[in-house]
């Protein structure tokens, strides 16, 4: 028979002498086979569909933000931000927390809300699970984490998860961000501290240079009055000849490095010598035509 001799070729040595009923108990093993073959495939590639799922789900998880350590008080005083198309935070002196972590005595409660105190101040925690509020009563120490939220009677906490725990941990993570606070503080004055005496020196600076212009380099009434009259070309010549060497030395003493500014020089030009706005403004410009000083940006000079 065609079907007989099919199987022979498949399985020569197995179905050698065999008979049709034989056969056909074969033929049913073989498809079984295939078929629990054809389920073991499904199921592993289900296993991988749910590896993939769960591994998904964790990732997202994982974009939960971590609740920031804080006393009450910091959130307290905390500024809430809401950027478009994010989620809000609060800025803290501790930086930015989109949750907060705190713990605190529960000095009162209601059927949707709780009062905490952790001698810092009070604040509200409030929209908690029912299951999670019932795990505190009042008088427990209790770690509380949540985000914040403003109302029109100030900063308050949206409460996700309440644990009790003791008061020991309570005063230990009083004391831990009380002293991280001072070292904060302590940083920040030496940063302004810094950032004043610098700007006091320069400012010094500036007024050493602005005293030493108008000290040393003063020219006297009569060297100017010979470009102001123009009664002779050779005196032209000269009294300009010695407004450049003026202007260059006292851009030397003013340039500090981004260079001078038209105005800042026309000035200290007037605190020591009387000198008309036409005036210098030929003679800078002519200046700058020579090649002496160049602008470096527009209303800004330096010298070469």
């Amino acid at each position: 028979m065609p079907y007989n001799k099919k199987i022979s070729k498949t399985f020569p040595s197995e179905t050698k002498g065999l008979g049709l009923k034989h056969l056909k108990t074969l033929t049913t093993t073989n498809a079984l086979m295939i078929q629990n073959f054809g389920t073991n495939e499904a199921n592993t590639s289900n296993n991988s569909n749910n590896a993939q799922v769960t591994s998904i789900t964790s990732s997202k998880q994982q974009l939960i933000p971590a609740a920031k350590q804080l006393l009450i008080k910091h959130v307290l005083n905390s500024e809430i931000v809401q950027e478009p198309d994010k989620p809000s935070f609060a800025r803290t002196v501790f930086g930015n927390a989109f949750r907060v972590n705190i713990i605190g005595i529960v000095v009162f409660k209601d059927e949707s809300t709780i009062v905490l105190d952790d001698g810092t101040g009070t604040i509200t925690v409030r929209f908690l699970p029912k299951q999670q509020l019932l795990k505190a009563s009042t008088g427990d120490c209790v770690q509380v984490i949540g985000r914040v939220r403003k109302s029109f009677e100030g900063n308050y906490l949206s409460g996700e998860f309440l644990t009790k725990i003791s008061k020991s941990w309570l005063e230990h993570r009083k004391q831990s961000l009380l002293e991280k606070e001072s070292l904060l503080s302590k940083e920040l004055s030496k940063h302004v501290e810094n950032h004043e005496q610098e700007t006091s020196e320069r400012e010094t600076k500036q007024e050493r240079v602005e005293h030493t212009v108008k000290h040393e380099l003063k020219i006297s009434t009569e060297s100017i009055e010979p470009v102001k009259d123009q009664n002779t070309q050779d005196q032209s010549i000269q009294t300009r000849q010695g407004l450049e060497f003026k202007i260059l030395d006292v851009l030397s003493r003013l340039d500090t490095g981004p260079g001078v500014s038209v105005q800042e020089l026309k000035n200290v030009l007037k605190q020591s010598i009387n000198i008309e706005d036409n005036v210098f403004e030929t003679v800078l410009n002519n200046m700058i035509l020579k090649g002496l000083v160049f602008e470096v940006r527009p209303g800004f000079l330096k010298t070469l």
